[in-house]
């Protein structure tokens, strides 16, 4: 058995992408109306992949996502301590969900901002504040579920 790339490198993901979308895998490779149900399963485990890397990188990486998740965390078992409707809890969990998700776009718009240049750059400033304001605006949408539910 030969060893291939490190699990999670891009040459693992490019020789994976490679494998499952090589021409005479898939009868329906070349036809650009229905790829058929193996071809969307395919794609579907590798978006799962690509999806898990950039989730696990900026978990890694950025203080502020693991704060969230922690927040989260603690915001979920609130939702199913307290004596919370289903629909309370759904908004509540949803938009703990949203705060992560501006976090990992504001996350992207900080990497590829400073993987382009490094010095100072107006534009660059505003793209990575209003990255910022979006975590903001989603965290203060949080918390006004929270005060909402509490308080009504």
């Amino acid at each position: 058995m030969r060893a291939g790339p490190a699990f999670g490198s891009v040459a693992a993901f490019t020789e994976l992408q490679q494998a499952l979308l090589r021409p005479g895998l898939d009868p329906h490779h070349n036809c650009r109306h229905d790829r058929g149900m193996l071809y969307f399963f395919k794609r579907l485990r590798l978006r799962i992949i690509w999806s898990w890397a950039g989730c696990r990188d900026t978990w890694r990486s950025e203080y502020s996502f693991r704060s969230w998740v922690w927040a989260n965390v603690v915001s979920a078992a609130l939702a199913f301590i307290l004596p919370l409707t289903g629909a309370e809890r759904a908004l509540i969990l949803a938009l703990g969900i949203l705060v992560m998700v501006a976090e990992l776009f504001n996350t992207a718009i900080e990497t590829v901002v400073d993987d382009i240049s490094k010095e100072e750059r107006d534009l660059a400033r505003r793209a990575k504040d209003a990255g910022s304001a979006g975590v903001a605006v989603a965290a203060i949408a949080a918390g006004v579920a929270w005060l909402a539910v509490l308080i009504w």
